[in-house]
């Protein structure tokens, strides 16, 4: 299971609820909870999610609120395969994400990580001069060092978490 952490605004668009009292509140995952918000650029809706461990971030474009897991599970694999994670480590937490809730964000770090995310995808669509796609932002965000971990980038943290995970030392 994992924990979808949402901004107010999206919070009251997904579908899926909190978890209630007494029950799991914490995402089984490598990667922890996702915290996301929307915005909007130009007629487009993005929602930018943020894992909590390794600040991998995933852009989307889901067609609506309810499509947004779908979309964003199936860009996780796609992110994960690029930066070398072997398929069934992927499988394996894509299993993992199978069950979702929705909640608040609790984390005002891993907020301010997803508020830079948000000024960077931002700057995509004011400044590009060519056109780009959706997983590129991804792919780039993926290889930028972070000083919150370390100065290694959100893809080599989740290479680690993901196969530690996946495939542990005995």
């Amino acid at each position: 299971m994992f924990i979808l952490r949402c901004t107010k605004p999206l919070l009251a668009r997904v579908k899926t609820s909190y978890p209630p009292a007494g029950a799991q509140s914490f995402s089984t995952t490598a990667l922890g909870d996702w915290y996301a918000t929307e915005s909007r650029f130009e007629t487009r809706s993005i929602v930018i999610a943020v894992a909590e461990h390794s600040r991998l971030c995933v852009v989307c474009e889901p067609a609506s609120p309810a499509e947004l897991v779908a979309d964003l599970q199936a860009r996780l694999a796609v992110v994960l395969r690029d930066i070398g994670i072997p398929v069934p480590a992927i499988n394996l937490e894509l299993r993992r994400m199978a069950a979702v809730k929705a909640g608040p964000t609790r984390s005002r770090s891993v907020l301010g990580s997803l508020v830079s995310r948000q000024w960077y995808v931002s700057a995509w669509f004011e400044v590009a001069q060519e056109p780009f796609t959706i997983d590129e932002i991804t792919r780039d965000l993926s290889t930028m060092q972070s000083a919150l971990l370390k100065w290694y980038t959100p893809a080599q943290v989740a290479d680690r978490l993901v196969w530690e995970s996946s495939f542990p030392e005995p």
